[in-house]
């Protein structure tokens, strides 16, 4: 008769070793199904729609920003009327610009602020706020607070008139025109006061 034998692991390797291989191959399968999925998170399009609502975007693993600071920051500058998306990925592909790029292409927003993991704030305007961009951006990043940032950015962006006109400049061509108005209002009653008195002087 024979005996069915008892299996026993490989020579060398002890159950407490083999427990331990078993562990860290089951760590490798789940990481394995859960960072395509963080990552597929962190699309473009799945960024527009987790912005829909409040405009903020959180990566997995970005506990360092207070989430709610930043969505009432955000509130505030859409209840002003700039459509602004803010979004603070884990992993933004294939660079922060080009992500926000791509975020503001998805969502039509006015301004997209992508705070990556590493490195420097990035944005991306609409054409109408371009020239301004730059200048926003920089002031926000004097900022380490996202939150902060948000309100700099904003308050920068927004000083400026349609197509990035300093708002001076809008006050300015409001005066000329304004003058224009008043110069041809004085003409014409002048124009009018020479008629009448032409043939007053032609009688006598």
């Amino acid at each position: 008769m024979i005996r069915p034998q008892r299996w026993c692991p490989p020579i060398g390797l002890s159950p407490r070793s083999l427990r331990g291989c078993l562990g860290a191959l089951v760590l490798v399968a789940l990481g394995a199904l859960v960072l395509p999925d963080a990552a597929a998170a962190e699309s473009p399009t799945r960024v527009a729609e987790e912005v829909a609502g409040d405009g903020v975007f959180v990566g997995f693993g970005r506990s360092e920003v207070d989430e709610a600071a930043l969505m009432a920051a955000v509130e505030d500058v859409r209840f002003d009327g700039l459509r602004i998306v803010v979004v603070v990925p884990r992993d933004p592909q294939p660079t922060p610009s080009a992500f926000a790029r791509r975020v503001q292409e998805k969502t039509e927003a006015d301004a997209v602020l992508v705070f990556p993991p590493e490195g420097r704030l990035e944005t991306y305007v609409t054409d109408d706020l371009s020239s301004a961009r730059i200048r926003a951006t920089d002031a926000a990043r004097q900022f380490n607070d996202p939150a902060r940032a948000v309100e700099a950015f904003a308050t920068e962006i927004s000083s400026t008139g349609d197509g990035g006109t300093p708002a001076i400049v809008g006050q300015v061509m409001n005066a000329l025109v304004l003058l224009t108005l008043v110069v041809g209002i004085v003409v014409a009653i002048e124009q009018g006061v020479n008629r009448v008195r032409r043939p007053a002087a032609s009688s006598r």
